[in-house]
């Protein structure tokens, strides 16, 4: 804090002035029009780039995407990651996102969409009929690239949470292209999901259907091998016991030919696996071929030979239903089964846990954000077991069918061709009906395959533009006006360090005397034609007298009144009239406070202190020598240098000559006894004097008067200065009665001082005279 002592008085002051709510409406209304011009401008621009923003239009296009559509097999029986139950959405979306769609989209427009020539700047936008109805001349629009691009900037493809749906919203010049392109986009979606879907179906059907044409063309050959033997050889039939072996011989040969084909399709399946793994993740194509569990293996052979010999009790024993022995002999080998089943399927559960754990080191683990890659690898993993489910079986049937080749061997020599013959037609006549079979359910199920994306709504063109967003610009173009009108009048006024007002000097500590108002006069004086600016600044000085009816006169007798009580103690009869800086208005002060005083029938002398700069010897159009420094120098008698002005009770001693040493000049001792014959024989003495910061000549004399009267310039005195001025002062024990105010415009502040405008029009308005009765004041 600041310690300040002024008239006796002593008070603190802070260095940072108080910010209230006061002093913001105050900056704020001072820097009303700086804040409307920037609103104004703000505006504007906001509205001008606005209005020339092309409209554009916006569609949506929804698709579900449903989790519970997809087919039940080895992988979702042991989908341990939870997977196969729930469709990851990220995967849908970066799906649509690919490049690959976005091709297949970008060629479907090609197809429907053209442009004129003459629009090439724009790159879909006018959708015209197709390529067969267009003119001669008009060319597709853009190259695939092209199209690619645009899709980045325009196409936008989002979830909403905890939903299971994928809106596609495109935006476009043209309402109708927008919702074009995304419907396009929705279609080849759903199409890319249901060729996905199929792909395996349709693959195992591709499969079915070579091996039932190959298997058609080994019947015929059997059965025409078979014909022509029995042609030949006479054979008509054979023994029922040799029909029996037969019988199981190619019912074995048709279920192993069965289990070979599904080995040969998985084997298949899993080399598709196998190579989209490869270019992702090397290092696990290895660690699967080798990682499969041997008690796995061995589970799995257990389980073959007990399906196989049910198979066989069944296939001997057709009415095994009604022997007792043989039902018991099925429900054991069904109790082993379900036994082996669920150790095997709890030991393929630990395995795959510990296959995921263990494939590959985490620094050559593929980023896999999407689940895919985890997903093919369980896929490989369990294909690989049911791959070796169908080894084993196999296996198995190797093994009774040898020991049935060597009991067929018995058959007489005689039968044994026949026999053979007719057990590979019976072997492929099985095995082609269970391909065919087999066949028949791959086509369904290929058929039946829908994928699990539906699209539920279709784009609409829209009929309102979603951007330029009118209303929202020009709401933000307001709030960002005012905000930045406001922002570049508080930074104005930071950095401000000007007086702008009564109530900031009252803040500083400063008596506040009088604000006069901006001065405006004419150029032409009783009659006479001046150059304009020494025209003016006369009448300035001469304010009072001139005019004494207007606002600026007032002020001046508001100052009269507040020096006349500025001191109750003691009369104040000389004042020191100084400024902190040049061209302040001290001398128009002086002019108009001693033309004020003398009014009010004080006798008033005004001495021109300013040894340096005089004036006032022109305002009064009097000589300037002889004079106060002529007097000072014993040039002149004291008589000599008193002029009789036009005002009653007014006189003026002028400079004089202007010396070479103004300060040596106003502090001798014949200045001091100077001054006290003035204080004693007029009732107030003036002394305009040099501006305080520049030269020590108003501080000289700041001690012989009874008071100083400091002088700003709204808008120009810097705060700084006055105070450096005010100390100054009362560093030399002199007197500050308080501060006048010059160039005050009342009408841009607002606060205490605004009803001196106020005050002001009505004086003006009603012309009262103040003159009268004066001398009692």
């Amino acid at each position: 804090m600041e310690k300040i002592n002024t008239n006796g008085q002593t008070f603190f002051q802070t260095e940072e002035e108080t910010i209230n709510l006061y002093e913001v409406i105050q900056v704020l209304y001072r820097g009303k029009w700086l804040i409307i011009l920037v609103f104004i401008l703000v505006v504007l621009a906001t509205a001008t780039f606005t209005f020339m923003q092309d409209p554009i239009y916006e569609s949506t296009a929804v698709v579900l995407i449903e989790k519970g559509k997809k087919g039940v097999g080895l992988t979702e029986a042991f989908d341990i990651t939870g997977l196969s139950e729930q469709r990851n959405i990220k995967n849908e979306i970066e799906i649509l996102k690919s490049r690959s769609l976005a091709e297949a989209v970008a060629k479907k427009l090609i197809e429907r969409v053209y442009v004129d020539p003459e629009n090439k700047k724009d790159t879909i936008l006018v959708i015209l009929p197709s390529k067969k109805e267009l003119k001669e001349g008009i060319k597709p629009f853009a190259k695939i690239e092209t199209i690619l691009e645009r899709f980045k900037e325009d196409v936008k493809i989002e979830s909403p949470r905890d939903a299971d749906i994928i809106k596609i919203t495109v935006r476009s010049k043209n309402p109708k292209e927008a919702a074009l392109i995304a419907n396009t986009f929705a279609d080849s979606y759903y199409e890319s999901n249901l060729m996905m879907s199929r792909n395996e179906s349709r693959s195992v059907r591709m499969f079915l259907e070579e091996q039932l044409a190959e298997k058609r063309k080994l019947l015929r050959q059997a059965e025409a091998q078979l014909e022509n033997y029995m042609k030949q050889a006479g054979v008509v039939a054979l023994d029922e016991e040799s029909k029996e072996l037969i019988k199981q011989l190619s019912d074995l040969e048709s279920k192993r030919g069965e289990t070979i084909v599904d080995i040969s399709s998985a084997k298949r399946k899993l080399d598709s696996y196998l190579e989209q793994i490869k270019q992702i993740e090397p290092e696990f194509v290895k660690v699967a071929t080798e990682a499969l569990d041997p008690y796995i293996k061995y589970l799995q052979e257990e389980i073959a030979k007990l399906e196989v010999t049910r198979d066989q009790i069944i296939a001997q024993n057709p009415k095994v239903g009604s022997k007792e022995v043989l039902n018991k002999s099925l429900r054991e080998i069904d109790e082993q089964l379900a036994s082996l089943r669920k150790k095997l399927q709890d030991k393929i559960s630990e395995f795959l846990k510990i296959g995921f754990a263990s494939s590959g080191s985490p620094g050559t683990q593929s980023y896999d954000p999407t689940g895919f890659v985890k997903e093919l690898k369980q896929k490989i993993l369990l294909t690989e077991i049911e791959l070796s489910a169908y080894e084993a079986r196999k296996k198995e049937l190797d093994r009774l069918i040898e020991q049935l080749n060597k009991k067929f061997e018995t058959i007489p020599s005689k039968l044994i061709d026949y026999a053979r013959l007719e057990r590979t037609r019976l072997s492929n006549e099985k095995l082609y009906l269970l391909i065919e079979e087999k066949y028949q359910e791959a086509m369904i199920a290929e058929r039946s395959q829908f994928g699990y994306v539906q699209i539920i709504d279709y784009a609409t063109p829209g009929i309102k533009p979603v951007s330029p967003k009118v209303h929202l610009n020009l709401i933000i173009g307001i709030v960002l006006g005012l905000g930045l009108g406001v922002t570049i009048v508080f930074v104005r006024e930071f950095f401000d360090r000007t007086v702008r007002s009564p109530e900031q000097l009252e803040k500083r500590g400063f008596t506040v005397l009088s604000a006069i108002p901006v001065i405006e006069v004419e150029v032409k004086l009783d009659g006479k034609q001046l150059k304009k600016d020494e025209g003016r600044n006369i009448a300035a000085h001469l304010i009072t007298h001139l005019n004494p009816k207007s606002p600026v006169a007032e002020a001046y007798r508001v100052l009269r009144t507040g020096i006349q009580f500025a001191k109750l103690d003691r009369k104040i009869k000389s004042i020191v009239v100084a400024s902190s800086a040049p061209k302040e208005g001290k001398s128009t002060t002086s002019s108009n406070l001693a033309i004020t005083m003398a009014k009010a029938n004080l006798k008033t002398v005004l001495v021109d202190a300013d040894l340096r700069r005089p004036v006032l010897h022109r305002v009064f159009g009097v000589k300037r020598e002889p004079g106060l420094t002529d007097y000072l120098f014993e040039r002149a008698e004291l008589d000599e240098i008193f002029r009789k002005t036009d005002i009653e009770n007014l006189y003026l001693i002028p400079c004089g000559v202007v010396p070479p040493n103004p300060s040596e000049l106003l502090g001798s001792e014949k200045m001091k006894k100077f001054v006290e014959y003035l204080k004693s024989n007029y009732d107030l003495v003036v002394f305009d004097t040099p501006p305080l910061v520049a030269v020590a000549d108003a501080l000289i004399l700041a001690n012989q008067v009874d008071g100083v009267l400091l002088v700003a310039s709204a808008g120009k005195t810097e705060i700084d200065v006055l105070d450096k001025a005010r100390e100054m002062i009362q560093r030399v024990e002199g007197n500050v009665i308080g501060v006048l105010l010059n160039n005050f415009d009342a009408s841009a502040t607002y606060g205490t001082y605004y009803r001196y405008y106020r005050y002001y029009r009505y004086y003006d308005y009603y012309g009262a005279d103040r003159e009268k009765g004066e001398g009692n004041a």
